[in-house]
């Protein structure tokens, strides 16, 4: 409604109010601005204290999920647990590209409307399934009279009722958006929380809490309410295993008379690896209770550390230190092991373990990133040894690079001869510059009458034999 019409409307009803009323008051001019001043004012003053009201509130729901209470964030990259008292009912997840399954809670890539890729991979564990069971029931494809899953421009559907779920648990809420919280709702709502411990590969920190150049691993125990979509330092720490001590160590382990003291050195190995949350709800309750719902790392790094010592004690030192190709591979075959998951990402139901299957996680990489030996002395021995051949490579490399550069003239003159002998009448046409700038004595000719020859030009030039000069007076003419 318009002021002017509020106005109208206003003065309409204060005749009606005052009818019958022999003395009625009219509505001067003065009256009228001065209910327009009231009007205006009391609308700035709403919408002002709406606005604080508003701010009030947002503070307020901030401060509330940083506790979760009631509300919480729905952080980027992260898994938030929704209980109801003792039994998770939801997940909270925000990660790019990625959406949750709210029917098992299978996290997959894919956005809302666009789920052809999530099907394909439901209809080809389908298959595995019904193998393995043979009363599997399907609840999550599209299905034909015969209850064989459809397919739609080359992929297969998901129900309609799933599409809806799907986009519902991955959606923003209206409350969300208009505060920036998701609301849980009442006790016995709640975010799950668990004491969390982990090894984390990162910076050491220098006294005045400055970061330092050296990394190194450390010990962290934090309860949280989450779990990582994706992390990359979760460390695992090996010591004193056996490994051959290679020919560079021998040479350095043998006693005076020149015989070899032992044939395996003791080491220590740091180790960090990546995860992938497959599955948040396996990860966090199907392979524990709740008060050890962290115990996946624990499990994954035990995994890691028994295959890692059973390599180790089958190679030796050069090995690790020389060959980085074949410590990677080897890594990346103890990586496939643990996963246990076929190309289409889809695990080994009957593999003895499989990450993906067991605890929801799935091994993106494990790196050897630090080896020492556990001797101190023939570590500091083997440094010096390695020093002296790397300089000794820097000095090599040296030497080739003068002997490149001395050679550099000749064989660009040599790559630009081979250039001209492939077109065609290049070298003749090189040729013929070259002799002409030439000249040589003719054959058969001698003394300074003799003739010079102009290869190029195929002619005869005459030398330029200087004039004698006439005698002045008084010379002698003999001279």
């Amino acid at each position: 409604m318009k002021l002017s019409s509020f106005i109208m409307f206003f003065e309409k009803g204060l005749k009606m109010a005052t009818a019958g009323n022999e003395e009625t008051i009219p509505l001067s001019e003065k009256r009228r601005r001065r209910a327009k001043k009231i009007i205006l004012l009391f609308g700035i003053a709403t919408l002002g204290s709406g606005y604080l009201l508003y701010l009030a509130l947002r503070f307020l729901f901030e401060e509330m999920a940083e506790n979760n209470w009631f509300v919480t964030f729905r952080t980027e990259g992260e898994h938030k647990a929704i209980m109801r008292g003792e039994s998770a009912i939801g997940y909270l997840s925000k990660v790019e590209n990625h959406l949750i399954d709210p029917e098992g809670f299978d996290v997959f890539k894919g956005s809302i409307g666009a789920y052809e890729a999530y099907a394909d991979y439901l209809a080809k564990a389908r298959e595995k399934w019904k193998t393995k069971d043979p009363f599997f029931i399907e609840r999550k494809l599209e299905l034909d009279s015969d209850g064989e899953p459809t397919q739609e421009n080359g992929h297969y559907q998901l129900t309609e009722k799933l599409k809806g779920a799907i986009e519902e648990a991955n959606s923003t809420t209206f409350f969300e958006e208009m505060f920036g919280v998701f609301w849980i709702g009442i006790p016995p709502y709640r975010i799950f929380q668990y004491v969390f411990r982990w090894l984390q590969f990162g910076q050491k920190k220098e006294q005045n809490g400055s970061p330092s150049d050296e990394v190194d691993v450390f010990a962290r125990e934090e309860l949280v309410d989450s779990i990582f979509h994706r992390y990359p330092r979760y460390a695992v720490v090996i010591r004193g295993v056996e490994v051959g001590a290679g020919a560079t160590l021998s040479q350095l382990m043998k006693d005076d008379k020149g015989n070899k003291t032992r044939t395996k050195v003791k080491i220590r190995v740091k180790l960090v690896f990546e995860t992938i949350t497959r599955n948040p709800h396996k990860s966090l309750f199907r392979t524990a209770a709740l008060s050890s719902a962290g115990d996946w790392q624990q499990a994954l790094n035990r995994e890691i550390y028994d295959r890692v010592i059973a390599w180790l004690g089958g190679t030796d030192w050069d090995k690790l230190v020389e060959s980085k190709k074949d410590v990677d591979k080897n890594l990346a075959k103890i990586q496939k092991e643990i996963n246990n998951i076929d190309e289409n990402g889809i695990p080994d139901f009957d593999a003895p373990i499989s990450a993906v299957r067991d605890y929801g996680q799935q091994i993106a990489k494990i790196s050897l990133v630090e080896r020492e030996l556990e001797d101190a002395s023939l570590q500091e021995a083997f440094d010096k040894v390695l020093k002296a051949q790397k300089k000794k490579e820097e000095d090599f490399h040296l030497a080739e690079g003068e002997e490149a550069r001395a050679a550099a003239p000749i064989l660009g003159k040599a790559r630009g001869l081979k250039m001209i002998s492939e077109v065609p009448g290049g070298i003749e046409m090189t040729v013929a510059e070259h002799l002409g700038n030439i000249n040589v004595f003719a054959p058969g000719q001698s003394g300074t009458t003799s003739l010079l020859l102009d290869v190029a030009a195929g002619r005869e030039i005459k030398p330029r034999i200087p004039k004698p000069t006439k005698p002045t007076v008084g010379e002698d003419k003999t001279s």
